[in-house]
Formats: structure tokens, sequence, C-alpha cells
């Protein structure tokens, strides 16, 4: 037998080798997006919680900030149409979601309610004031204002 020559077993050693890397490197990473998804949930969760204890006690005129919002990167909306997730059906609501879809600068609010009804999280509003759309920026601030007993949110 030659010096450097592979045998077929230790070919077939190699290549399940790096099959099985190539499965753990998946696997991984299917974890970690898996956390990171579930901890933005979670921040998305926490600020609607804080929208909830302040726009009940918001009085006419007033308004509400939030610096530094999470998670960043996903998009704030409030939805007021006919199409809402499911969890807003007959009412308005706001949710904050993980993708946004838009296209051309129009955004197709059935496609984004179904959207938001699987990878976001959503609290109801029923005296919200107008369609919101808004990438949360933690840079920014998100302000929550009452008007003539309506609730418009924008981020400044």
């Amino acid at each position: 037998m030659k010096k450097g020559m592979l045998l077929a077993e230790e070919t077939t050693k190699i290549i399940l080798a790096v099959i099985s890397i190539g499965f753990l490197v998946f696997l991984l990473y299917n974890l970690y997006y898996q956390n990171s998804v579930a901890e933005k949930q979670e921040h998305a969760q926490s600020l609607l919680d804080k929208i909830v204890v302040d726009y009940k006690s918001l009085v006419d005129g007033g308004e509400i900030n939030y610096s530094n919002p999470t998670p960043a990167g996903w998009s704030f909306f409030s939805f007021i149409g006919n199409d809402k997730p499911g969890k807003c059906t007959g009412i308005n609501c706001v949710c904050i979601c993980s993708e946004t879809l838009v296209e051309d600068g129009t955004l197709f609010t059935k496609s984004q309610s179904q959207e938001c009804a699987k990878n976001g999280v959503c609290l109801i509003m029923p005296i919200i004031e107008s369609f919101s759309f808004f990438e949360i920026d933690s840079t920014k601030t998100i302000f929550m204002k009452k008007t003539g007993g309506k609730i418009s949110f924008e981020q400044k």
C-alpha cells in the first residue's frame, strides 16, 4: 500500500465526522435563535405591560414616553382596521412583531396581521386613534399621547 493513500474506510469516517459536525453547528444555531426570539418576546411583553399600566392612568392631553425601548429591530403596529391578528379580532390593538412585511412602501396588512399573530406580542387597546407603524430603535423614544379620549403612538 502506498504512503499517504486514504483507504475507503478512512474516507467514510472523515465524511461521517464532517456531516456530524455540520449537524451540531446547525443544532447549536437553532438553539441560539430560539433563545434569542424568546428573549425578545419577553422584552416586547415587558414594554406592552408598561403601556397597559400607563394608558389606563393617562389623562386627556397627557403624554408618556418610553426611552431606550426594546426589542430593537422589531416593529410596532397599531391595528385599527378590519384585518387584525387573531388575538385582537373585532377590537383595536397594538402589537410588537419580529418581522415587517413591507414592499415599496406599501404594507400588506393581511400578511402583517398574520405575521404578528404568529410571531408577535399584542395588547388590546380599544381607544387607539390611528394606525401606527415604526421599527423600534433603542436610541429613540416612543411617545404615547392621549387626545380627545384616544391614544396614539409615535417614535422620535
